[in-house]
């Protein structure tokens, strides 16, 4: 089940942007984002080898660094492109870690991490249309169908490729 294209810097959000008026400082963002999307690449790389235990490794780093950088945008309003960004970002590494415990077999662990993804996707669908992210709407929609499948969670062997 490939779920593709939305890992990366491609939005062109222009993160480490010291802040303005309207968006909140993400010094450091960019950064956050890229060792992330290595992580999740190098994820990739063992899941389709085989090493799924080691791929939910990398696929939970990835994750905590995304969350570190959303909590570091803090009370930001949601419709800031640098806070739909890194909301995608975080809702895209839920994808991955719970496709990987759905494939070790931790049914329940994937269905919890399933379940805040797919909340991720709730609180970030009313702020889209104010948003004018490169890729972001595209992403989006990627991911609106990946939780809303009517799958009650991902499942397969291979990466979502998310």
């Amino acid at each position: 089940r490939a779920v593709s294209c939305l890992d990366g810097d491609g939005d062109g959000n222009g993160n480490g942007n010291g802040g303005t008026a309207t968006e909140p400082d993400d010094s450091g963002g960019e950064f956050q984002r890229a060792l992330s999307a290595v992580l999740n690449k190098a994820g990739e790389m063992h899941h389709y080898a085989g090493d799924v235990r080691r791929a939910l490794e990398l696929y939970a780093q990835a994750l905590d660094v995304r969350k570190a950088r959303l909590d570091r945008l803090g009370a930001a309003p949601v419709a800031t492109e640098v806070r739909v960004s890194a909301t995608l970002d975080v809702i895209t590494s839920y994808a991955k870690v719970s496709d990987a415990q759905s494939a070790l077999g931790m049914e329940t662990d994937a269905a919890a991490t399933w379940q805040r993804g797919r909340s991720g996707v709730d609180e970030v669908a009313p702020h889209m249309h104010q948003v004018h992210l490169a890729n972001s709407h595209a992403t989006f929609e990627t991911l609106r169908a990946h939780f809303f499948s009517g799958e009650a969670t991902p499942q397969g062997p291979e990466p979502t490729g998310l």
